[in-house]
């Protein structure tokens, strides 16, 4: 098989994934318009852990990456993602979660047995980053636990939309521990430094093998992602309020 069929790690500012050289590959069909063709799982053959190559728009590669990264520190339910490149092509190498089924799959036993916090911490994270395209094909269950994936459209400014209310409705009556939980997050947010790491990606962005136009150009886009994390964070209380009050039409604090 080519070198070039397996993807080649992006030396980050990030994330380490270590002196891990990719040498076995498996097909795999996904739902997804990311994945109309044949995907592909990478791992190594001394390990046991296998990573999904997914490859959209760079932009969209750098929003999923963010916002992956911002997700482990802080902590929630994400699968991890390093950047990766196949040929030409810049993509990602996502973390691969084993037996897990969609939430639009999911029985009302497993959901049951989900920890609020980590519905709670899915919904602050969706809340920070401005994650649009929240349906129930983008969380998944794996051992009792919910994590959310396909982050790409991320980093805007509009109101919180998921389709989690309409599976966890004890949200909308657990207003002491939603108060708790975002004072919480906010702590975690500023001790960990997480609204001011442009440069950290810039160094990243240096290191890509594209041309400098297309360096500037995808500056240019990160400083608006962090501009509106930013902007997120000021009003995250009012962002969460205004969600949970869509099911029961009053105020939550």
């Amino acid at each position: 098989m080519a070198t070039s069929e397996f993807p080649t790690l992006i030396n980050d500012s990030l994330s380490h994934f270590g002196d891990v050289a990719l040498t076995t590959r498996s097909p795999i069909k996904l739902r997804g318009a990311n994945f109309k063709n044949t995907s592909y799982l990478y791992s190594n053959e001394t390990t046991d852990k296998q990573w999904l190559w997914k490859r959209s728009t760079d932009t969209q590669v750098m929003r999923e990456y963010i916002a992956s990264h911002i997700a482990s520190k802080l902590n929630v339910n994400v699968p991890r993602a390093h950047l990766a490149q196949k040929g030409t092509q810049l993509g990602l190498l996502y973390e691969w979660l084993d037996e897990s089924v969609e939430l639009r799959d999911s029985s009302t036993l497993l959901l049951k047995k989900c920890p609020s916090r980590d519905v709670l911490r899915l919904l602050l994270l969706e809340a920070l980053i401005g994650a649009s395209d929240r349906h129930s094909g983008n969380y998944l269950i794996v051992e009792d636990k919910i994590w959310a994936i396909d982050l790409e459209r991320s980093f805007g400014t509009e109101p919180l939309d998921s389709e989690l209310l309409l599976y966890f409705e004890w949200l909308s009556n657990s207003q002491k521990i939603v108060k708790e939980e975002i004072d919480e997050f906010k702590k975690d947010i500023n001790e960990l430094n997480v609204l001011h790491e442009n440069s950290k990606i810039f160094n990243t962005i240096d290191n890509l093998q594209i041309d400098n136009r297309a360096k500037f150009a995808l500056k240019i886009q990160v400083e608006n992602m962090f501009e509106s994390l930013n902007e997120n964070y000021q009003c995250l209380m009012d962002r969460i309020q205004s969600y949970i009050q869509k099911s029961n039409n009053r105020p939550l604090f």
